[in-house]
């Protein structure tokens, strides 16, 4: 998606500004601008759903402590809690993480859809105004 907004952007404002400048009106720079800004969101969101984030896993200094005589001598009820219950937290974790990428993509589609919808009108008006001169 981060592709394709960013291909959509680029040639809408390439090809985009020079057309609507040889026109001059106001009614329509604001699809082109809406558009423009439209697109560079879903782009932005986009990339940031591609970020590369930290995965949570269970802390280091939790699985340091297996080798110890410490850990080793305790009912092997209490390791397999105390491990479960790191699991769970880290899943839950990721889990928000994910939730919030989602959310993300799903804003970023919109984006897209309202930005495609804003080059078409600009497209329309732009053939419109060049028929009826």
């Amino acid at each position: 998606m981060t592709t394709f907004a960013g291909l959509v952007l680029s040639l809408t404002a390439a090809l985009g500004g020079r057309n609507v400048a040889a026109f001059d009106r106001w009614w329509m720079v604001v699809p082109y601008l809406g558009g423009l800004a439209a697109l560079v969101s879903a782009a932005a969101l986009g990339a940031r759903v591609l970020l590369p984030k930290e995965t949570e896993t269970l802390a280091m200094a939790y699985l340091d402590r297996f080798p110890n005589w410490s850990e080793i001598l305790k009912p092997p009820e209490t390791v397999q809690g105390e491990t479960m219950a790191g699991l769970i937290e880290a899943v839950a974790k990721e889990r928000s993480i994910n939730r919030l990428k989602a959310h993300d993509v799903r804003r970023a589609f919109l984006f897209l859809l309202g930005g495609l919808a804003l080059v078409l009108i600009e497209g329309v008006t732009l053939v419109v105004v060049e028929v009826a001169r």
